[in-house]
């Protein structure tokens, strides 16, 4: 059943901002000292610590007790989305924090306007592929995906490496059927983004950085920013995919430096809502020649076929 992942396993994400404890210190009634410190915290490797912190103190005078007001404004990404969400609070108590990344990865402006992408997968093992683009279990779907039918039971091990060059950003784990489910973002020099989704034995270094997200939950999907720890083309991130007895690995590349063709004509991407559904691409196109040739020669899955909004002239 091709489209049996669409029915069962498709998961909107949900986004979840941690906001920065505020503490507002007042003095005499007639001199308020508001004081706000925030600390900014980045997941990355056990092996790694990385703090950056910002202090700002403001002083005024006033008859009345005065309070502050901390907002925080910080974009994230999940499966299908981009949100961008600001969180207004004054005098929390509670310590709470705000994973955010560190931005130290450089855009190179001198770029091609397609890369170069290998497959993430093994060609010979698929047996069918998800287009980008379309309806699948009634919501629109940005991305892609590739599936391997015909492996027998409890078999996952698919082996998946990375396409090309380029740092992790984002990384999501929760729960589907019971198993652990991981997404991540990864971005190239030239800002064109990739992402892989129902990775499901992750490789070590991959793994050692997950291990660091929230807990996972059963239907609870969140993303976190993370550092941008570089990966080299052909490094194998994960072994196993999908869920027991339903093989398949989500794959979509976004290409952020402008917006696609799709977002000025198709009703679909327009009402999506989200900036992730104007950057994707038909990444087959983005792929090298052999491999491009022979993801266009296997059938397509589910019920769409090969409807696509951004496969329009393929």
């Amino acid at each position: 059943n091709f489209n049996q992942e669409e029915e069962t396993i498709e998961v909107e994400q949900q986004e979840e901002i941690q906001v920065i404890d505020t503490t507002t210190t007042t003095l005499e009634p007639t001199t308020t000292t508001s004081s706000t410190m925030s600390s900014t915290t980045t997941i990355i490797p056990a092996s790694t610590t990385t703090t950056s912190s910002t202090t700002s103190t403001t002083t005024s005078t006033t008859t009345t007790t005065t309070s502050t007001t901390t907002t925080t404004s910080t974009t994230t990404t999940d499966e299908d989305t981009t949100t961008t969400s600001t969180t207004s609070t004054t005098n929390i108590d509670e310590d709470t924090t705000t994973m955010s990344t560190t931005d130290t990865q450089s855009i190179n402006d001198d770029c091609p306007e397609k890369l170069l992408f290998d497959t993430p997968v093994d060609l010979n093992l698929v047996t069918s592929i998800l287009y980008p683009g379309q309806i699948r279990a009634n919501y629109f779907k940005p991305h892609g995906g590739f599936r391997f039918d015909g492996l027998g039971d409890n078999n996952n091990k698919i082996t998946v490496k990375i396409p090309i060059d380029s740092f992790l950003v984002l990384g999501s784990r929760y729960v589907v059927e019971g198993q652990v489910q991981y997404m991540f973002e990864f971005n190239t020099a030239c800002n064109v983004k990739f992402r892989l989704d129902h990775l499901l034995v992750l490789s070590p270094k991959l793994q050692e950085i997950a291990d660091n997200l929230p807990a996972p939950k059963e239907g609870e999907t969140r993303t976190t920013n993370l550092e941008n720890v570089e990966f080299l083309k052909g490094e194998v991130i994960a072994t196993e995919v999908g869920i027991l007895n339903n093989v398949f690995v989500d794959f979509g590349i976004y290409d952020y430096r402008k917006e696609n063709e799709a977002s000025k004509t198709s009703e679909l991407v327009k009402s999506f809502g989200y900036e992730i559904a104007k950057h994707a691409v038909c990444w087959f196109d983005w792929l090298t020649p052999n491999d491009e040739e022979i993801v266009r020669n296997l059938p397509p899955s589910g019920n769409d076929g090969s409807s696509s909004e951004y496969c329009k002239n393929n």
